[in-house]
């Protein structure tokens, strides 16, 4: 079959990572191997470490996370409305952030299908490790828990990435036994979630979890499924459940939020820029906020910096000029050369005035760590290729005042924000991707359920509420008082802005087609669809329908 092999076990594990085709149509590559190719600690490690691969991407290909254009940035922030397409740049239209920014993308589209191979592939092997570690006489109780916590949550989590983007898909439990096996049918929706959060369930009742803490200098596992992680996923997972019991589903919002809570382990960074700093000094590994990240490799070898600084998501969303690695820089133009640094996608005005708004009249600082507006100096007088970065946080006044009518806001999480000088040559990888979740993101999702539940003014946080931690962070000194779902929800937004959270949010809240309405009209209507209710799903990919003829495709997007 063509596949990747992970060859790093004693004995060679064949598992579908990264980049297999025709996935669910090859022969079980590990059939007849069973725990036998797991007969110490150290290879149980090894295959647990295989089980983010997909968070990142191997051998240059873009994983849910990867380095260079992470998958859910387009699924889960360019479908929404606080992004906008530069439209200089709409002479490509092939381009996939045109596509789906104008939800022009179809079952043909070669994003849609690598991501649903990334994630069976990766499901393939969850299954592997739970019956290849299970049970298994080698090894330990403690390393079967700590190995089989990790394998039962990612395999929910990586279900829960699919049911969320497709609805109804295939529900994988175990390696499948022969070659019929890999052509399911689609499973109903409602019981993928349920499995979802069974899986998590599971994980989370496990003794022999990865502790939060790596070592006595701080540093937390920050790469891995450890206890913290699962609380906080497993609460963003009930609380994104379309169906079922919502009541109860809060009251599992509210637990595993407490959970992470009373570790006691996380805190908001205060002041907010200690998020996106990247001091020598100051990893993310000893963040205190930060839950959640992808290892920094784009390989499944997990190590213990985990702060991409190859990310190319700068590239595209920095101002003409900001981004010109391999232009000629001169003192009396912007730049020599073609189109250098031509941003693709920048601040949606909604979200931009939004929080200017915010900072003139409440004083909500979080602008100042969220977007940034370099003037026209400060890329034109750059010379002997160094760039000379605007930074939002000094001259706050100036930079808000000299932004000229309609002038976009450019992301600022992306960049490096300790740095005002940096390297040309360097400043083409030049950010940070934002974690998968962290503490600020579970005291709002408490905030959410406990306001859902009536009981919104309940003090949780050192005899704060959530909602009234986070809001003071950000500089706001009322508010909170009594707030509706409403508030909460905007405050989410404000906070979480470009973070890969905003369209599954839309989503769940049913208000995607709202979003697309009003952002209708920037782009022409050669590339903006009109509103269809199947844009709420991904359609699924036409290579796996052609190749299963069990699997049929969503309704909506027949």
């Amino acid at each position: 079959m063509e596949g990747r092999l992970i060859s790093s076990l004693a004995v060679a594990i064949f598992i579908l990572l990264m980049g297999c085709t025709d996935f669910l149509e090859e022969e079980h590559p590990t059939k007849a191997t069973g725990a036998s190719s797991i007969t110490d600690a150290t290879d149980a490690t090894l295959a647990a470490n295989g089980l983010y691969v997909a968070l990142n991407g191997d051998n240059g290909l873009n994983g849910l996370y990867g380095h260079d254009e992470p998958s859910l940035w387009y699924f889960d922030e360019m479908r929404g409305d606080d992004v906008t397409i530069d439209l200089g740049y709409l002479d490509r239209r092939a381009d996939r952030c045109v596509k789906y920014y104008g939800f022009s993308y179809g079952e043909e589209e070669a994003s849609i299908e690598s991501l649903w191979e990334y994630l069976y592939e990766a499901i393939y092997h969850c299954n592997w490790v739970i019956e290849s570690v299970e049970g298994n006489s080698a090894l330990n109780q403690e390393v079967q828990e700590e190995v089989l916590s990790q394998a039962y949550f990612m395999r929910g989590f990586y279900h829960f990435t699919l049911v969320r983007l497709w609805g109804d898909v295939p529900l994988m439990l175990s390696t499948p036994a022969d070659r019929d096996a890999f052509k399911p049918a689609k499973t109903d929706e409602e019981i993928v979630w349920e499995s979802v959060l069974e899986d998590m369930e599971i994980a989370a009742a496990m003794t022999g979890l990865i502790p939060e803490v790596a070592d006595g200098n701080g540093d937390k596992n920050k790469g891995y499924a450890n206890e913290a992680v699962i609380h906080a996923m497993a609460a963003r997972a009930y609380l994104y459940r379309p169906s079922g019991d919502k009541t109860a589903d809060y009251r599992k919002v509210e637990e595993h939020a407490m959970e992470v809570i009373n570790m006691g382990m996380y805190e908001l960074e205060d002041p907010y820029t200690n998020l996106f700093s990247t001091d020598d000094d100051f990893w993310q590994t000893k963040n205190s906020e930060v839950i959640w990240h992808r290892g920094a490799a784009s390989t499944f070898s997990l190590n213990d910096k985990f702060l991409d600084i190859n990310s190319r998501l700068s590239l595209r969303s920095a101002p003409p000029g900001i981004t010109a690695a391999r232009a000629l820089v001169t003192t009396t133009g912007i730049f020599a050369g073609s189109r250098p640094g031509r941003a693709i996608w920048a601040s949606s005005p909604e979200i931009a005035q939004m929080m200017q708004e915010a900072f003139d009249n409440d004083g909500d600082l979080r602008i100042t760590e969220t977007f940034y507006y370099p003037t026209y100096n400060h890329y034109t007088n750059a010379a002997d290729n160094i760039f000379d970065v605007i930074d939002s946080r000094t001259g706050l006044n100036d930079w808000l005042s000299d932004r000229s009518t309609g002038a976009p806001l450019y992301f600022y999480k992306f960049r490096y924000s300790n740095t005002e000088v940096i390297d040309a040559q360097e400043m083409i990888y030049n950010s940070v991707t934002p974690s998968i979740i962290r503490y600020a993101d579970v005291l709002l999702m408490l905030a959410e359920a406990k306001a859902r539940l009536g009981e919104a003014q309940s003090s949780v946080v050192d005899g704060k509420t959530p909602l009234q931690a986070v809001m003071e962070r950000a500089g706001l000194t009322t508010g909170w008082e009594s707030p509706t779902v409403d508030v909460i929800l905007e405050q989410r937004r404000k906070e979480l802005v470009g973070e890969w959270l905003r369209v599954p949010d839309l989503i769940r809240l049913r208000q995607l087609e709202q979003a697309h309405t009003r952002k209708a009209g920037a782009l022409t209507d050669n590339y903006t669809l009109p509103w269809q209710e199947k844009f709420n799903y991904l359609p699924i990919p036409r290579r796996e329908l052609e190749l299963n003829e069990n699997l049929t495709q969503h309704e909506l997007w027949r």
